[in-house]
């Protein structure tokens, strides 16, 4: 059998395609994709994985992800964090697309506490890490909500949404209303009906402010803005990767709240 990466994945594709309903056929793939994960060695070996996973072979996918993870922590292979969190990443997702939630969950938290102690190493890329983490306190966020944690999946939400703000400088855009769209989601399924009530306010001035800003800075012409308050934080304290509950930076957390769920909201 050939060697390389590419001819692996060209054998797996045509397999897959011969074999997509039979347990013997899966059986030859999951094979070939051990031979696959050898041949690893920069991780490109995930797209064996998709490829699996692509024809249904969800438990084959699967090990070859964790087998992944295993082949890069062996000693003297370095991996950037974002490589192996991207293998740990498929394994969530998949776990996420079997039903088993409470998995996910913590697959989820794996990577969020690996970007931690990544992000305490002197070389560290904080900026990129801080991103990461941002966007995978969303997803464990969506997997608390899943498995009826919700109290627990509103303060992750809220600990994404101030991270992101110390990272762009602002609380606006569409990314923020996707944000603010799953914060009131929860809010209705806790049945907190002031906090309800104080977020449809803000949602109202913030489209009202949006709509203003159109109007008078019409065809991309931007207004020039004040620091806000996450720059001067930005400014006055040092960075860490943010968000008291998922976070093991050893600082306190978010921020200061106006509310037991954050400033936000």
């Amino acid at each position: 059998l050939a060697t390389s990466l590419d001819a692996h994945l060209t054998i797996l594709q045509a397999m897959a395609k011969a074999h997509a309903n039979s347990p013997r056929g899966f059986r030859m793939l999951f094979r070939m994709g051990e031979g696959l994960v050898e041949n690893a060695a920069q991780c490109k070996g995930t797209e064996g994985g998709r490829c699996l996973e692509h024809w249904g072979g969800f438990d084959e996918a699967l090990a070859i992800y964790k087998q992944l993870d295993e082949l890069m922590q062996l000693p003297g292979v370095e991996h950037a964090p974002h490589e192996r969190v991207a293998v740990m990443e498929k394994v969530a997702e998949l776990y996420e697309q079997r039903g088993d939630f409470i998995a996910a969950e913590k697959q989820w938290r794996w990577c969020i506490e690996l970007l931690t102690r990544a992000a305490a190493k002197p070389t560290a890329n904080l900026a990129q890490l801080q991103l990461l983490t941002a966007r995978l306190q969303k997803r464990l966020s969506q997997a608390l909500k899943l498995t009826g944690k919700l109290e627990e999946a509103l303060q992750v939400i809220g600990d994404s949404m101030e991270l992101w703000v110390s990272i762009h400088g602002t609380d606006k855009g569409p990314e923020m209303m996707e944000y603010y769209k799953e914060v009131a989601q929860l809010l209705v399924l806790l049945g907190n009906m002031e906090e309800i009530q104080a977020f449809k306010d803000k949602l109202a001035s913030l489209t009202k402010a949006a709509a203003a800003e159109k109007h008078l800075f019409p065809r991309g012409v931007a207004p020039v803005e004040q620091p806000t308050l996450a720059q001067s934080k930005q400014q006055s304290t040092p960075q860490t990767l943010g968000g008291g509950s998922t976070c093991l930076t050893g600082g306190e957390g978010g921020g200061e709240e106006s509310s037991k769920h954050g400033r936000f909201f």
